[in-house]
């Protein structure tokens, strides 16, 4: 009499299963990047293009309830900071911490008086919005793949001092020497050209393809 349950796939076959679905999802992964790259031309180095101050609405609400005052209150003492005794309004308050109006300079610095919160905290969220880590998220953006972010340091490189230069190149090669077995084959040059060459090569096909999503035919 046959036997009526199924034969369970043996070991193998569940494994070839398992890697065929990682190979599909890398293939995906990769093709979702390339459209990113094609898609999403570098910003200008050392600029952000971040809108932290669509958030300023929130954070001065923040802030007013830090120093346990109602809009109400807040609105009276901000006439203390107008040289016109004027201030700003109950209802205008209102607007800026939903998001949809924004204080003028004038009055973001009667309110910054107010709070005892700076400028930066308000507009930025941070006190430092130049502080080393931001910097470097800010002049790291400046490519959005690797053939582009390597033609940078290139770039940047070649720019630098001969001395600099070659400081730099020393600290590479000491901290390569330490873990990376490759660097000490004596063949770096050949390899180095090599590498540059399909950077090249992909960075010329990126640009290419960059370039016909720009003027698409017809």
């Amino acid at each position: 009499m046959a036997d009526s349950k199924k034969t369970k796939p043996s070991g193998w076959k569940k494994q070839a299963e398992e890697l065929e679905k990682l190979r599909a999802e890398a293939e995906f992964v990769d093709r979702e990047a390339d459209e990113t790259a094609i898609h999403t031309p570098p910003r200008d180095a050392g600029i952000s293009n971040e809108e932290p101050e669509l958030e300023l609405g929130r954070r001065l609400q923040e802030a007013r309830e830090a120093a346990r005052l109602t809009q109400g209150e807040l609105a009276e003492r901000t006439k203390q900071a107008d040289s016109e005794g004027k201030g700003i309004s109950r209802a205008v308050l209102s607007l800026y911490e939903i998001g949809k109006n924004r204080p003028s300079p004038r009055e973001l610095r009667m309110l910054c008086e107010v709070l005892r919160v700076s400028p930066n905290r308000l507009i930025y969220g941070i006190e430092d919005p130049f502080d080393d880590l931001l910097e470097q998220a800010r002049w790291g953006g400046f490519a959005s793949t690797t053939p582009e972010y390597y033609a940078m340091v290139v770039y940047a490189f070649s720019r630098l001092h001969h001395h600099n230069q070659q400081d730099i190149m020393r600290l590479m090669n000491s901290l390569l020497l330490g873990w990376d077995e490759e660097w000490k084959s004596g063949k770096q040059y050949d390899k180095a050209n090599d590498r540059m060459i399909e950077l090249a090569d992909d960075l010329k096909d990126l640009l290419s393809k960059r370039e016909r999503v720009k003027k698409p035919e017809g």
